[in-house]
């Protein structure tokens, strides 16, 4: 990758599960890809990632090819980038604002950017709100084009750099929209979503949408249901939780489908029994757990907050009830809270 253009290249930020699955796809492609991994950058400069794309233990080693332990680095390193990929999960400690910012910081000095994208390949609702924000605050900004990803995917991180993927995968996309119906930049940004498409589809599939909002809320009838009642039921298994709780995750999967329609003002699903029916029946390895079930057994931070918190406040602003949903977040809320009391230091200490 060269400074000295920037045709092509794109940065990665994220070295968990869905960021590495996806640079390994991308550089295979032959494109110019550069990633950010910030807590496993040692891990990964040494050892490099074994991503395992079939059944059994076999998998194929992937070395990024340009590496930064975080944006700052990736910032001074004099290389530009046109498409920004952010895979970090959404967590307070993550927010997308700070992670871009480092790279954008030319801009503000030289009123252009090499970026033509940044989009979000994160799970949760309302996870674009605070980068439209900042990008609509930043007038240098506006011709970068923001973009909302959703994965559908079951691919996880197991231990150490060992990615393991399960099923088919398919990412839908679609703009978000930060400025105003009259803005002259609105056709620039469906133009640079264009490229990107073009750019990764010799990877992988990106089917770009009109209204991105209502796949978010598809997404959650798995992640709100049978993901967390698999992480609240103490890192159960899929197959056990929808084997022995099926009346319950379908009750929940009601509740979002409810709100879903009050919030976007149209409803979620043409056929409400057949989607749950897919879902429940989705063809997984006998032992997958979802990656926030993952995440919480190697006391990694979660993203509950934009999973499931932001749904229970988006359908309570719309006037709809999901008081199972709610129940079940309680529960997290609790098993979190208790988690930090043993985490902190003790005054004997």
């Amino acid at each position: 990758m060269h400074s000295e253009s920037s045709s092509g290249n794109i940065l990665i930020i994220g070295g968990g599960a869905c960021g590495a699955f996806h640079g390994h796809l991308l550089v295979q492609a032959g494109l110019n890809v550069a990633m950010v991994c910030r807590s496993n950058f040692e891990s990964v400069k040494e050892h490099g990632f074994d991503i395992a794309t079939g059944p059994g233990e076999n998998s194929v080693k992937f070395y990024p090819p340009t590496m930064f332990p975080n944006t700052s680095e990736a910032a001074s390193s004099g290389l530009l980038f046109e498409h920004i990929l952010v895979f970090t999960k959404a967590t307070p400690s993550s927010d997308a604002v700070g992670l871009v910012a480092p790279v954008l910081a030319t801009s503000f000095a030289n009123n252009t950017t090499s970026v033509k994208s940044i989009s979000l390949w994160q799970n949760g609702i309302g996870v674009e709100d605070s980068l439209a924000v900042f990008l609509a605050s930043n007038k240098a900004l506006h011709s970068i084009a923001l973009v909302s990803c959703v994965v559908y995917a079951g691919i996880s991180r197991r231990e150490g750099t060992l990615i393991r993927t399960a099923g088919t995968q398919k990412t839908v996309a679609g703009l978000v929209d930060y400025l105003s119906p009259a803005s002259p930049h609105k056709q620039q940004h469906a133009m640079q979503l264009q490229h990107l498409e073009a750019l990764v589809a010799p990877s992988f599939s990106l089917s770009v949408i009109a209204n991105i909002q209502p796949a978010r809320w598809q997404k959650s009838l798995w992640s709100a249901s049978i993901g967390l009642v698999s992480l609240v039921g103490r890192s159960a298994d899929v197959h056990t939780v929808v084997r022995t709780q099926e009346p319950l995750i379908r009750e929940v999967m009601k509740e979002i489908v409810h709100a879903a329609g009050q919030v976007l003002g149209s409803p979620l699903l043409e056929d409400e029994e057949a989607t749950f029916e897919d879902l429940l029946t989705i063809p997984l390895d006998e032992s997958f757990k979802p990656d926030i079930v993952l995440d919480w057994e190697s006391g990694r931070e979660l993203d509950h907050q934009v999973q499931y918190g932001n749904l229970i406040r988006a359908a309570k602003a719309a006037g709809a009830d999901v008081p199972r949903l709610e129940a079940l977040y309680s529960v997290l809320q609790l098993m979190v809270f208790q988690r930090q009391l043993s985490n902190a230091p003790h005054l004997d200490q």
